[in-house]
């Protein structure tokens, strides 16, 4: 069964089995509709290079700037820090003109680790190089709010699983593509009517009067049967 990658649910039917009201489903798909064209974080942050630093001892929000880098863009490719190893400290405000209900930051591709931060709050460390990442903020008031990332690319084992020095590429250090903030609305169709369900739970209503389990949100590209 094909994945979708968008709001694409199939439509499911309520029948009746045994005499008993239950919701069958044939086919049911997750996903993650962007709900706003959402915002662009590519261009001009604030910089620090800290040589030869684990994001461990030098990630912080405060850090002195000394230098304005674009993203996406790889620092340990810039003259300045050509081939050198440490980490990349990243900063910048941006203006929401209204609230986001549910945002996720989306790094297309990274490395080799990195930390996020926005407005202060830990957005978690990732240390996927090259994966996409979709990190989950939850709501955005209108409004300011900084961005601050932490971008490592010191190949040292155990906090790097996935490269070692002398492997036949290259792992760069910086933002690989861009990154932007989506909203996401995550919905599971269940029926028409909650009232034929046999489990308790809350529902919201959505278009074309179907109802969404307000308990049963699931991560973009999963499959989920109910029977």
């Amino acid at each position: 069964m094909r994945i979708m990658k968008q709001l694409d649910i199939m439509r499911i039917r309520c029948a009746v089995r045994r005499g008993i009201k239950v919701v069958v489903c044939a086919a049911l798909a997750v996903g993650t509709s962007a709900t706003s064209a959402g915002l662009d974080l590519n261009g001009s942050w604030a910089f620090r290079f800290e040589e030869g630093q684990p994001l461990e001892e030098v990630a912080k929000d405060d850090f002195a700037a000394t230098d304005v880098i674009p993203v996406p863009a790889c620092y340990d490719m810039m003259p300045k820090w050509y081939m050198k190893r440490g980490t990349g400290l990243y900063r910048r405000s941006f203006t929401l003109d209204a609230p986001m209900k549910d945002a996720v930051l989306v790094v297309d591709g990274m490395g080799v680790r990195a930390k996020f931060e926005l407005d202060g709050k830990d957005l978690g460390l990732h240390p996927y190089p090259y994966a996409r990442l979709e990190i989950p903020v939850g709501p955005l008031a209108a409004g300011e709010h900084e961005i601050v990332a932490a971008v490592d690319n010191i190949l040292s084992w155990p906090r790097v699983k996935l490269a070692r020095p002398y492997y036949d590429f290259y792992f760069y250090g910086g933002f690989y593509r861009g990154a932007h903030y989506q909203q996401s609305e995550r919905f599971l169709e269940l029926c028409d009517d909650p009232a034929t369900l046999t489990r308790e739970g809350t529902f919201t209503a959505g278009p074309d009067g179907h109802y969404y389990d307000d308990m049963l949100f699931r991560p973009a590209g999963t499959v989920y049967y109910i029977l």
